[in-house]
């Protein structure tokens, strides 16, 4: 279903919601894990990007999986954390490589407030069944200055637009499929802004991508078929096939995080006069929300100039 206001396209499942997420408790996945080489791979090509924006810290990550990961921050300098439905998932994790993952949501989890530096949602967010709740609960656990990398799948991809119902980003487990814009919105809504949008290059092993797409129409499975043969043995194949959205996003900066950074100087608010100015143009949807955000026991006057709004 495509919503005729917001454009967010999503499924409207089959099964109840108890049934997935229990379908994801009692799920194992060895395929995943007979990739590792290649999964590896892609997660230091994701953690090059996060070490643009952040140094290593505490990471928090949601759907973390058998802790493949988690395993490579943890060697990059991360003291990692993760969460997930999958009962497999976690004691691969512990068993393998001694990472604790909470099983359950993150709601579930109840991590303190503002306690990581980086959450990663990797290919997570169009699973879950009220993706804005879940953002605002990493709002809460996310430092003021901590990032979140997020992917999904792009629904207004060429790939979508081309295979249309046969695209590989339609999944019975994918309740949500998002575009750039309708992204955007929902971190508006939850407190976010988008910092950079990445690429989202696939590591596999060559005998993965040739069976994975033989199934798909001639100009598809003859690519496949194509660049595997320069490929020696079943070694690893990286592409983007620019069907799937990476982000980088932070935190948008309300008037309560400067209010608790510490200061080097420290003088009675109330011997200072403060004032608040706030250039608009064309403002009208954020004005309401900012103003309310300005706390009047710390600003005397707020100071509106309007540089001719329509």
């Amino acid at each position: 279903v495509r919503c005729m206001s917001c454009r967010l396209v999503y499924a409207i499942p089959r099964e109840s919601i108890g049934q997935l997420e229990n379908d994801y408790a009692v799920m194992d996945d060895p395929a995943y894990v007979r990739e590792e080489k290649g999964r590896r791979a892609q997660a230091r090509l994701i953690l090059s990007t996060l070490a643009r924006h952040k140094s290593p810290g505490k990471m928090l990550d949601v759907g973390s999986g058998p802790g493949l990961f988690l395993d490579e921050a943890k060697r990059s300098g991360w003291d990692v954390k993760g969460v997930d439905l999958s009962a497999w998932a976690s004691k691969h994790a512990r068993e393998n490589f001694g990472i604790e993952i909470t099983q359950g949501t993150l709601e579930q989890a109840a991590f303190p407030e503002k306690n990581f530096d980086a959450v990663v949602m990797n290919d997570v967010i169009e699973h879950l069944a009220d993706p804005k709740s879940v953002l605002k609960e990493v709002y809460r656990v996310l430092k003021n200055d901590g990032i979140l990398y997020i992917s999904t799948p792009d629904i207004d991809s060429f790939w979508s637009r081309l295979l249309q119902a046969r695209w590989w980003g339609i999944n019975k487990y994918h309740l949500f499929y998002f575009s750039k814009k309708t992204l955007e919105k929902m971190f508006h809504e939850t407190g976010f802004k988008s910092a950079r949008y990445t690429g989202y290059p696939r590591v596999f092993s060559r005998d993965y991508w040739t069976e994975r797409l033989s199934a798909y129409p001639a100009p598809v499975s003859a690519g496949a078929r194509f660049v595997s043969g320069f490929v020696k043995g079943n070694g690893l194949i990286t592409l983007d096939l620019q069907d799937q959205i990476g982000v980088v996003v932070t935190k948008i900066k309300r008037m309560e995080h400067f209010e608790n950074e510490p200061s080097r100087e420290r003088r009675p608010i109330r011997q200072m006069k403060v004032i608040a100015v706030l250039p608009a143009y064309n403002a009208a949807r954020t004005l309401a929300r900012t103003v309310a955000d300005i706390p009047r026991d710390l600003v005397n006057e707020v100071i509106l100039v309007d540089d001719a709004s329509s």
